[in-house]
């Protein structure tokens, strides 16, 4: 009988049995050399955003903002 060895990694970056959030899987993408629009995720959802996000390296510019009156300490 012929065992095949476990594939390590599956397309688009994502490790098998590994919990990967999804911008962690878009850096992964990239640095595996896998094309942006490689990205697994439906538009307009927030994997898609985040996702792009590990890709580019870069967040997103739609951050949270800080309330009125309390400082970055």
């Amino acid at each position: 009988m012929i065992i095949k060895p476990e594939r390590r990694i599956q397309s688009y970056g994502r490790l098998p049995h590994c919990h990967l959030d999804p911008i962690e899987q878009g850096a992964q993408a990239r640095i595996h050399g896998h094309p942006k629009d490689a990205c697994p995720y439906p538009r307009d959802t927030e994997e898609r955003t985040s996702w792009m996000e590990g890709y580019d390296g870069r967040p997103r510019e739609d951050g949270p903002d800080m309330p009125s009156g309390e400082s970055s300490r």
